[in-house]
């Protein structure tokens, strides 16, 4: 069973002298793009082998992928809703624990886009139940949060350029 360990929300700067720059549409059309092509969007991944894409009638895209982060490849299973959810469930596989990440994009108002990052870890091995770790879980979760302003920027690179 899984269980949050950290969760935090990037703005996504999307005005520039009143005028919108992008859409909810162009944001999901990102995460798609990053789905298939996580290179583009992870720093250190080196290759992605895309195993198996469906799509559901609702829209949902599910994907099955290998990444590699030099000798090190990871199975995971990807799926983006129309509604701009992201979730990346990692099986347990070797001496890596199961894990999910879901990047949720918000819109409270119109024009006001928000990305919910949430981190979950099996109950058993979460670090946040370690009173000792408290600087490793400090520097675990800036790790996290540094990453998804990383890929927000990227996502709103890509947006933009297409």
């Amino acid at each position: 069973m899984l269980e949050k360990f950290h969760e935090h929300i990037v703005h996504v700067p999307n005005q520039l002298g009143g005028e919108s720059l992008l859409t909810r549409d162009d944001l999901i059309q990102g995460l798609c793009e990053m789905a298939r092509n996580p290179v583009l969007f992870v720093e250190g991944m080196d290759s992605v082998n895309l195993v198996e894409e469906r799509q559901d009638e609702d829209g949902t895209l599910h994907l099955t992928r290998e990444v590699r982060f030099g000798e090190f490849t990871v199975k995971d299973h990807i799926h983006v809703s129309p509604a701009g959810e992201f979730i990346q469930d990692v099986p347990s596989q070797g001496e890596l624990n199961a894990s999910r990440m879901t990047a949720r994009l918000e819109e409270p108002e119109e024009g006001a886009l928000f990305m919910r990052f949430v981190y979950e870890v099996p109950a058993a091995t979460n670090p946040a139940k370690d009173p000792s770790a408290a600087m490793y879980l400090d520097t675990l979760r800036q790790a996290y949060t540094d990453k998804d302003l990383a890929m927000v920027e990227k996502l709103m690179t890509f947006a933009l350029d297409k």
